[in-house]
């Protein structure tokens, strides 16, 4: 992890774009975290409140797409000054729990299970006496983490975290998730992004679109109208996508851009 900071941050210096330097940032702080853990050297404390605050800045002054990321970090760093507060579960929860609504209320599924990753491993090594709750809540969280990632449709992420913490994952409540879909009970001006998947209950293949504005599906159900109309939208984003430096940072065409550009490689973000 360490070595790929090492690595981002001099990419960083060719490529100063919105998504690289926030993914860069929530990465960066979680190795940090991390690390602290580890080691206890204070300079992974520099860094991680180095790169929370830089996430703040950005979700206070560009919107809100970083947001969660920002939440992610104030979590990580909650939980590090209040390891040993035996009184402080509940508010370090909230702090997760935070990150967690957060990232699914703008459609990022991927990023709710790492949140929800983060939280469980904060119960489960959690240095005082109160075993057994710490126990249940750590299995809460990487329970929701799996549905998340279940739902993403990340599956080296499940292989992953199965092999990792399977014991502390209650596979019939992510079953359940998966055959219902609960995960996606999202608000009306956020449309999560899912590439050659169905959705249970909808013969749709759906089109990669993010749209902050509105909500929009191109279905299979629509006929040759449907599928040029899809085919028409994916070379517009590819023209976008071209153009990306030159649109506004936090513009809907922008995020259009983004989106199709790290959507299939955002398993570095689970992959920490």
């Amino acid at each position: 992890a360490e070595i790929l900071y090492e690595k981002m941050m001099q990419v960083g210096l060719d490529d100063p774009g919105y998504d690289f330097v926030t993914s860069r940032d929530v990465l960066s702080g979680i190795m940090a975290a991390g690390r602290y853990r580890q080691t206890k050297k204070r300079k992974y404390l520099k860094i991680l409140k180095k790169n929370k605050q830089e996430l703040k800045h950005i979700s206070d002054t560009k919107g809100d797409n970083c947001l969660h990321r920002y939440l992610m970090l104030r979590a990580e760093s909650k939980s590090i000054q209040n390891r040993k507060n035996k009184h402080g579960r509940r508010e370090i929860a909230q702090f997760y729990d935070n990150a967690i609504e957060q990232a699914k209320s703008t459609s990022r599924l991927h990023e709710a299970g790492l949140a929800c990753e983060l939280a469980g491993e904060h119960f489960l090594n959690k240095d005082d006496s109160n075993q057994q709750y710490d126990e249940d809540r750590a299995r809460s969280y990487f329970t929701r983490a799996m549905e998340f990632y279940e739902i993403w449709g990340g599956a080296a992420k499940c292989k992953h975290l199965r092999r990792k913490r399977g014991m502390y994952v209650n596979e019939k409540l992510v079953e359940i998730a998966k055959a219902n879909n609960n995960q996606l009970n999202l608000p009306q001006n956020h449309q999560t992004v899912l590439m050659g998947k169905q959705l249970k209950g909808n013969n749709y293949d759906l089109v990669t679109v993010f749209t902050p504005a509105h909500t929009k599906m191109l279905g299979s159900g629509g006929g040759a109208a449907s599928r040029d109309s899809a085919s028409k939208q994916h070379s517009a984003a590819g023209s976008v996508t071209a153009g990306r430096n030159s649109l506004n940072v936090g513009s809907n065409d922008h995020n259009m851009a983004m989106t199709m550009m790290i959507d299939d490689d955002c398993s570095v973000l689970t992959d920490v």
